[in-house]
């Protein structure tokens, strides 16, 4: 009972928290006035959570490596997510794109080839009949699907867990949910295997399972992104075991799921002690697999200028920081010149992306002889990615957060305090206060984050945060 006692305080603070998030959902019912909404209490709660839970994760980094404390950390973790399973979405409505992308899967048709309007407005004079009656079947779905008018971004293993969902029980979200937590589930099997198989603590699973973003995330908003956490991991604990052509397969399943993944590859490779010609075959054949998983999204390319990809590749911005200053720098040095706002804009993106590669590179540069050093890479090349986005909504924290429960960074950890500031975004558009959001207010979400960061560039460099080991004398 001693060594779960630094445990106990902040989990029933975290289950409290937690369970008043989830009890004041229904007052976030779709469509009612946004400023009747608790969004400021909901943000502090959350807020609140977040640091109750950083607190939780440096205690359990002092604490022994124990069997109790294990159980512990995974009893609780279900309980949240029990929590919130049934809880009405807060502030987000993704969930329904999903909704409808499977069942579209699920009856064998492209989810690229058409936009949710082509089907719901007859905009395309070629529907089959079958789409007409699945979107008179979804009811409220087809109504609500955000974005109607773009065809969706999804790649196609996203689109089969959609279809999967679909399957087990069509238009629902609980549905949908416990697809999630399947992979969730797995992703936190996939982290203790990591952890006993490096002789790490397992006990920092915690930094995991107990993340409030996480569970917010998934098991309130419904967000898809624990789907490709499971294939990043999956790829980690192939590859620590030197299981090149697996870890590759993952991957690529990873970049099926989101395109992004794509980066690591250089990580993995550099972490394999396979000889070139392994190498060679493990690029080959991830290739091979990627341009066969994301044939489908070929698809697209006839919607135009109302393909989804197309849409967020050159316009999407939202709740950034990093990518926002870049921009400022970008259009003062090429006002000069006369560009259109449009093509600072996309030179932005170009030089973020050039800055990002560069990270890579520098990060694969020298040899990784250790999965210590593997992990903490993995999460210094996320964090960037992240950091460095043009969208930084709160569920891309899930991309990182399970390579932080291998290789924690404070910095990184402490987005899950901050990040809940998003969700004020809503309360400032309804009051037509968007600019004070963008401009004020975001700065404010990342200035600790980035602070931080600083302050561990300075003591660590690129090398690990180290902590104090209580398994060794």
């Amino acid at each position: 009972m001693n060594t779960l006692r630094p445990l106990l305080i902040p989990a029933a603070l975290l289950t409290a928290l937690i369970g008043i998030v989830a009890s004041i959902s229904p007052r976030f019912e779709y469509g009612s006035d946004m400023l009747g909404r608790p969004i400021f209490f909901f943000v502090a709660v959350m807020m609140a959570a977040g640091f109750v839970y950083l607190f939780a994760v440096w205690r359990v980094r002092t604490l022994p490596d124990s069997k109790n404390i294990l159980l512990l950390i995974i009893a609780v973790g279900f309980i949240l997510r029990v929590l919130f399973f049934f809880s009405k979405p807060i502030l987000e409505d993704d969930y329904y794109r999903y909704l409808w992308d499977g069942g579209v899967t699920a009856h064998g048709y492209n989810p690229y080839a058409r936009t949710p309007n082509d089907v719901f407005l007859f905009e395309d004079d070629e529907v089959p009949p079958t789409l007409v009656r699945l979107a008179d079947e979804s009811g409220r779905v087809a109504d609500r699907v955000n974005h109607p008018k773009l065809g969706t971004v999804y790649p196609p293993v996203a689109q089969a867990a959609f279809g999967l969902a679909h399957v087990l029980r069509p238009w629902s979200l609980q549905s949908w949910k416990l697809v999630l937590f399947l992979c969730d589930a797995t992703t936190l099997f996939l982290l203790l295997r990591i952890l006993h198989y490096t002789g790490l603590p397992r006990t920092h699973a915690l930094i995991y399972w107990w993340n409030p973003i996480l569970l917010k995330e998934t098991y309130n908003s419904g967000h898809m992104d624990a789907v490709i956490a499971v294939f990043l991991v999956l790829g980690v604990y192939w590859i620590v075991q030197q299981r090149l052509y697996r870890s590759g397969l993952a991957l690529a399943l990873a970049t099926g799921t989101k395109l992004w993944p794509i980066l690591l590859l250089p990580l993995f490779l550099r972490a394999s002690t396979a000889s070139r010609k392994g190498l060679a075959k493990t690029i080959a054949l991830s290739g091979i697999i990627l341009l066969f998983l994301c044939a489908p999204m070929l698809w697209a390319i006839p919607l135009g200028e109302r393909s989804g990809f197309l849409a967020y590749g050159e316009r999407w911005e939202m709740n950034d920081a990093l990518f926002m200053g870049v921009g400022y720098v970008t259009r003062i040095v090429t006002s000069p010149l006369g560009l259109l706002d449009s093509t600072s804009e996309t030179l932005t993106r170009f030089v973020v992306g050039g800055l990002l590669l560069g990270w890579i590179i520098t990060l694969a540069r020298k040899p990784i002889a250790e999965a210590s050093e593997l992990f903490n890479r993995l999460a210094l090349a996320t964090g960037a990615l992240f950091m460095l986005s043009p969208t930084q909504f709160p569920w891309y924290f899930l991309w990182l957060l399970p390579f932080l429960a291998l290789s924690p960074r404070p910095s990184l950890l402490l987005l899950t305090a901050m990040l809940p500031l998003y969700y004020l975004k809503f309360y400032y558009v309804a009051q037509g206060e968007a600019d004070f959001f963008h401009n004020t207010l975001v700065w404010l979400e990342y200035a600790p984050v980035l602070l931080y960061s600083g302050y561990e560039f300075y003591r660590y460099k690129l090398g690990p945060v180290s902590v104090k080991d209580p398994n060794r004398a």
